[in-house]
């Protein structure tokens, strides 16, 4: 019988320095429970703002309307100019949207704050995965203690965000969504940088980001749907929209139920 070739996944797992690991598991953990501690405060401050159930239900949906409508040119974005520089950027968004909210208490106002806002969390999340694959080469190892960071930061951030609320009511809630931001930020200036950071005889200095290179392309959309032929592909993307779909639908109307 011939022999059959070794997978990635019978391979060992790459050297990863632990300060490499934390600032991925950490851009990862907040980017991705973003979701979970806007989506206590945010129908607490749309109920207060006088929000009907429909107002509330397009809150929580804005905040992925923009992330899905850029999430194939954002994935394309990350390979031509690299994730980390991509990242710097929606992380201070992140960080600087918060305090906006009870800036501006419109119902208008947060809702173009959420379109906003989701696309730092989703493009934290879609960052740090793509971490795990470049740097830690797809590890189940490291995909593993990812997944376990996650949990973490889901677990201890919809009650802390409630404490917020409970202590400093809007103003306080959305402080720790701005630590909170700050925070995510943080741990994507720690990502490492890219080794060529300089022109060397063997490595050319990197291209400067042009207008044309952030437009989103067909092509990026055409290539990205080209995917789904893939059966594996498939399956994986319509578990993902299920899972979204139905947390954003739960996230809707249970803190407004829990409220009443």
């Amino acid at each position: 019988m011939k022999p059959t070739q070794p997978s990635a996944w019978d391979s060992p797992a790459p050297q990863v320095p632990l300060r490499t690991q934390a600032a991925i598991y950490a851009t990862g953990g907040f980017g991705n429970a973003s979701e979970n501690v806007y989506s206590v405060i945010l129908p607490l401050w749309a109920v207060s703002l006088g929000a009907s159930p429909l107002m509330v239900g397009m809150m929580i949906g804005a905040r992925h309307f923009l992330a899905a409508m850029l999430a194939i040119p954002g994935g394309a974005l990350m390979d031509r100019l690299g994730t980390r520089r991509v990242l710097v950027a929606v992380g201070l968004i992140g960080a600087l949207t918060p305090l906006a909210y009870p800036s501006m208490p419109w119902l208008g106002a947060a809702l173009m704050l959420q379109l906003i806002g989701g696309l730092s969390s989703a493009f934290s999340w879609m960052g740090a995965q793509a971490q795990v694959g470049e740097i830690m080469r797809g590890s189940p190892t490291y995909a593993g203690r990812m997944s376990f960071a996650l949990r973490i930061t889901q677990v201890g951030g919809p009650p802390l965000a409630g404490l917020s609320w409970d202590l400093g009511g809007p103003w306080g809630a959305f402080a720790f969504l701005a630590l909170w931001g700050v925070a995510q930020f943080i741990a994507i200036l720690a990502l490492p940088r890219p080794e060529s950071t300089a022109p060397t005889d063997d490595a050319p200095a990197p291209a400067k980001t042009r207008l044309k290179d952030i437009v989103p392309r067909l092509s990026d959309y055409s290539a990205a749907f080209g995917l789904l032929a893939v059966p594996a592909i498939a399956l994986v993307i319509m578990l993902t929209v299920l899972r979204i779909s139905g947390n954003a639908i739960h996230f809707s109307f249970y803190v407004v139920y829990l409220k009443d």
